[in-house]
């Protein structure tokens, strides 16, 4: 499998919509050479004037963290909901190519996805080449028995939960040594799914951070020839290292399975993974 990443020729921007009692998710859809209109105007062909506005059914703030287009150009948007009695949860919601919410999807064009005992925060997004949608980010608790840690989510073309994958189409991995936090995802060329972040350190009068990526099978497990047991974890310096993105890149020798992994960090320099330690 391959991430789809068939885009229409225009430039999709997300804004943060916080609200304390519902759901806004706001997108503006800018124009490119390629369309009639001037480059960098607002496309007046996507919802009004340029830009969609949701309240959603959802109670509880949100932010649209991350945003996809699928091979049919339609848009995913991936945040967080969730307030009070209502557990913090990650939600998707999909749009058609014009903007409307598109009603095939979920329960009137959103879903809700929560993890008992955690609060939920999506984080980025990807989609394959099945149409399959994987959401990733990080589970974190108010109790000391549960740290938190890795968390993904695969839904079909539908917005159902993919019951092939993990347990009932959901992924929570605990790091051994802290508390984590994933931010960014991948899907290589054999459908395996690389998610990074970082894991906090602590140690007496000091606190670290250092970047973590995490290699799973198409099915959702471990890939056990990744790493440690799936798992690496890189240290610069000592500093607060934070994988803000993700790419997964060929080699150009024709090897379709020998790949190198990017991680950015704002503070640390880029630093290639060898393919061997990358799902390669």
């Amino acid at each position: 499998m391959k991430t789809a990443s068939s885009a229409p020729p225009a430039l999709l921007a997300t804004a943060l919509g916080f609200r304390i009692t519902f759901l806004s998710a706001i997108l503006s859809l800018f124009t490119t050479m390629e369309s009639h209109a001037a480059a960098g105007d607002l496309d007046p062909s996507f919802g009004t004037g340029g830009k969609v506005t949701t309240v959603s059914s959802y109670s509880g703030f949100y932010g649209i963290n991350a945003a996809a287009i699928d091979a049919s150009g339609r848009i995913l948007a991936t945040g967080t909901v969730g307030i009070g009695t209502e557990p913090v949860s990650f939600a998707v919601t999909r749009y058609t190519s014009l903007g409307e919410l598109d009603t095939s999807f979920g329960v009137d064009g959103e879903v809700k996805t929560d993890f008992p005992g955690y609060i939920a925060f999506a984080e980025a997004i990807a989609i394959d080449s099945d149409g399959m949608i994987v959401v990733a980010g990080w589970l974190g608790s108010q109790t000391i028995a549960r740290r938190g840690g890795f968390a993904l989510a695969r839904y079909t073309t539908t917005g159902v939960l993919d019951s092939s994958f993990g347990t009932n189409g959901k992924v929570f991995t605990e790091f051994p040594d802290g508390p984590t936090t994933g931010t960014s995802v991948a899907i290589d060329g054999n459908g395996r799914i690389l998610l990074g972040g970082y894991a906090l350190r602590t140690g007496p009068g000091t606190t670290d951070k250092d970047f973590s990526l995490v290699c799973y099978t198409p099915t959702g497990a471990l890939d056990a020839t990744f790493g440690t047991g799936g798992i690496v974890t890189t240290d610069f310096y000592g500093e607060q290292d934070i994988a803000n993105s993700l790419v997964i890149q060929t080699d150009g020798n024709f090897l379709p399975t020998h790949r190198a992994c990017w991680i950015s960090n704002p503070r640390s320099p880029a630093e290639p993974y060898p393919a061997r330690d990358c799902c390669g």
